[in-house]
Order: structure tokens, then C-alpha cells, then sequence
């Protein structure tokens, strides 16, 4: 579904996380142009192209499978997602809007299972570590990606701000994602800075990738892990994603790269 707003745009903020609707915003007030009409339209087909359909939990059921990551999840969304459903909470710290949050290291995603019942539900909360897959891998490669600078400028302070100013920040930064040349639906890449208690070594930075509900919905599956099964992936090697940039066809701005050298990063610029 496509619609069209003028001002409240917090309204399709909210409505784009809970029904999956796609809108394209009138900024200028000016309302319904051929122009923004055809950006809305064009915004709809790309939202089309991506979706892989849901055919349940059987991973045997998707030859072009792709594994991408770890998430610490609460019970509620676990329960969702492993129906093939959209995620819709909105308790959580959400840095870059809301999303899913995902690390490609599996001890990260079992520091945040347990963080998360501090930022959002409660110490006696049922948390799980998740591992997630690309229902297909080719149509996950397609998809736009950009891997921007830890700036506080493009982030989101949705534990304080209201959601007029939440949903306008995602406005504004999907408006920079678009100056870098990627088009929604994307999805980001960050360096994440170091806080107490992680597993990683004080005043480093790791990786997080930030799923958007569309693309959420469009194609990805959840697969909740068993403690057991969490530790032994957590004694085996992973592949970081910022060595994936090129296999995944992850956009990276001069800025970012000047983030990453400033931090003492030496990725591979490719």
C-alpha cells in the first residue's frame, strides 16, 4: 500500500513500523505532485522487488539461504518474528531508528540479550539470542546498504524525544543516506562504541547492522538459540561484517572511512 502525507509525519512513522505501509512524505507542505508521486511510486516497486515469501520455519525450504548475523530479542518478538510477523517494539533504545539490531558476533548478541531487560523489559524477562538468515541471499545482496559514520548527528534519542522528533530523524536520515546514493529500503551499517561489560576490549568499537521493518518483513527468518547452542557458537570463529563489504555490496562514504581512521580501524578500502 502507498499513501501520501502532509505534515504529522510521526503518523507514517508509526504506521510504516506497525502495518508495513509505504508513504511518501511531502516535506515542502505542497502536497500531491507528479514528482513525489512518481518518487512514492518508485519507493512502493523497490519495496515489491525484495520480498521473498515466508514459507515457514524450515530453513530447508530456502535453497538461496544466506546466514547474516546474531540479535538479542525479548520473548514477545521472538514470538512474532518465528511467525514470519513484523517486529513492533518499540521500548528499546533505538539508536538509528527502529529495527532490528543485529552483530555478527555471537557474544555480542548475548551481552544485549541480557541488556535489554535493563533498557526496556524488566530483570524476570525471557530473552533469547537469535541467530538470523536471508530467506534469499541474491535478493539480500540487491538490497542498498550503506555503512555510516558513528556521528550523533544522524542518530535517534527515542528514550527522549517525543515521536514527532523520532519519526522526523528518520526522515532526515534516510533524506544523507540518499545524498550517499542509496535509496530506501536500505540497510545501515555502524561502528558501535565500547560500553561496560561488553566483550571486547575497553575502548573499542564493534559491528551493527539495522534491519528497517520492510526489509525486515521482506525477507528475513529468526531462529531463537538455546544457551547451549549459543556457547559453542561463541568458541567458534565469525566473519566480521566490515569484511563482507564488498560481498555484500555495502556503500561506504568518504566520511565513514575517515570515522574508521580516526577510531585507528584499518579496514581494506575496496
Amino acid at each position: 500500500m502507498l499513501g501520501m502525507l502532509r505534515g504529522h509525519v510521526y503518523i507514517r512513522a508509526f504506521v510504516f513500523i506497525l502495518a508495513g505501509v509505504t508513504f511518501q512524505v511531502s516535506r515542502d507542505q505542497a502536497g500531491l505532485t507528479w514528482e513525489n508521486y512518481q518518487q512514492g511510486i518508485e519507493l512502493w516497486r523497490r519495496c515489491k522487488r525484495i520480498r521473498s515469501p515466508y514459507l515457514g520455519q524450515d530453513l530447508e525450504l530456502y535453497p538461496k539461504k544466506k546466514f547474516i548475523g546474531y540479535a538479542g530479542m525479548d520473548q514477545a518478538t521472538v514470538d512474532l518474528l518465528t511467525k514470519g510477523k513484523s517486529r513492533i517494539d518499540m521500548k528499546e533504545s533505538a539508536r538509528w531508528g527502529y529495527a532490528m539490531y543485529i552483530t555478527d558476533n555471537p557474544a555480542m548478541a548475548k551481552f544485549f540479550s541480557e541488556w535489554i531487560k535493563a533498557d526496556a523489559f524488566g530483570a524476570n524477562a525471557k530473552t533469547y539470542v537469535c541467530a538470523l538468515w536471508a530467506r534469499d541471499g541474491d535478493l539480500f545482496n540487491s538490497i542498498g546498504k550503506i555503512w555510516v559514520p558513528e556521528l550523533g548527528d544522524l542518530q535517534t534519542d527515542n528514550k527522549h524525544w517525543d515521536k514527532a522528533k523520532t519519526a522526523w530523524s528518520q526522515e532526515d536520515r534516510d533524506r544523507r543516506v540518499a545524498h550517499w546514493g542509496v535509496k530506501t529500503p536500505y540497510i545501515l551499517f555502524s561502528r558501535h562504541h565500547w560500553m561496560e561489560d561488553m566483550p571486547i576490549p575497553k575502548n573499542t568499537r564493534w559491528n551493527e547492522m539495522v534491519v528497517y521493518p520492510q526489509i525486515q518483513d521482506a525477507m528475513f527468518l529468526t531462529y531463537p538459540m538455546t544457551h547451549h547452542q549459543n556457547e559453542e557458537k561463541i568458541k567458534k570463529a565469525y566473519v566480521p561484517f566490515d569484511q563482507q563489504i564488498k560481498t555484500w555490496n555495502i556503500t561506504v562514504p568518504d566520511e565513514t572511512w575517515q570515522d574508521f581512521k580516526k577510531h585507528g580501524e584499518h579496514f581494506i578500502k575496496l
